[in-house]
């Protein structure tokens, strides 16, 4: 695990939205410039959602130098209601213009054993760290993408992207998602942790309970930044 320090933001419910959108614009312009191209990892969730609404917004990102790459997918086509690109397409990759080229979806509808080894052909020659901003989202058992406590291959898999299974209470439980090598092997990596039934866990998390440091979000850092974005109480 990295040793860089997670940085906490507190914002108000109704700010947290375009404030991340203004990171991630920031991370895609340092690393337009630094390197020509921005590879960015964005997940599945409501705040999520919200956070694409605004970044849609911002008109001066230079799509046409971002690669767009997901966390998580579960296995459903992707017009289907559940599917995180569905999602992320309806709000931010449908009002901008990014090449289709550059968008990298994880393909779930042809299985996650299918779909993780896809992604491992697509991710492995990339150099490392893979991406330069990395977008995840909390459950409120710790987990994030589709990395879920108990999981030994959290902290043992080398792969860049694994076949999972969520617990039988999530309406899809067959998924694949980019492995914890993956999810950490950013520049920036970028948590938002809001809502009252994860102020537990995310207290737990930032408070340095031993316990919860082994949960996945955790586990989450970034090669230079690692920021929590989370909602007052």
């Amino acid at each position: 695990m990295s040793d860089v320090l997670r940085e906490v933001v507190i914002l108000g419910a109704d700010d947290i939205a375009m404030w991340a959108a203004r990171l991630i614009e920031a991370a895609i312009d340092t690393s337009v410039k630094a390197r020509g191209v921005c590879r960015l990892v964005l997940a599945g969730g409501r705040t999520p959602a919200q956070v694409y609404c605004a970044l849609a917004q911002l008109s001066i990102i230079p799509w046409t130098d971002v690669q767009v790459y997901i966390g998580d997918e579960r296995c459903v086509p992707p017009t289907h209601a559940d599917s995180n690109y569905r999602m992320i397409a309806e709000t931010l990759l449908s009002a901008v213009a990014i090449p289709a080229a550059h968008i990298h979806r994880l393909r779930g509808e042809i299985g996650s054993t299918a779909a993780a080894a896809e992604y491992q052909t697509l991710l492995d020659p990339l150099p490392e760290p893979k991406f330069d901003f990395v977008l995840n989202g909390v459950g409120a058992d710790g987990h994030t993408a589709s990395l879920f406590p108990g999981d030994a291959r959290v902290s043992t898999a080398r792969e860049w992207a694994l076949p999972a299974v969520s617990p039988p209470q999530f309406a899809v439980t067959e998924r694949v998602g980019l492995s914890m090598r993956a999810l950490c092997s950013t520049r920036v990596a970028c948590v938002i942790c809001t809502g009252a039934e994860k102020r537990a866990v995310r207290g737990a998390i930032l408070t340095g309970d031993p316990v919860a440091q082994t949960l996945p979000a955790a586990r989450l850092r970034g090669t230079e930044r690692t920021i929590w974005i989370v909602d007052a109480e």
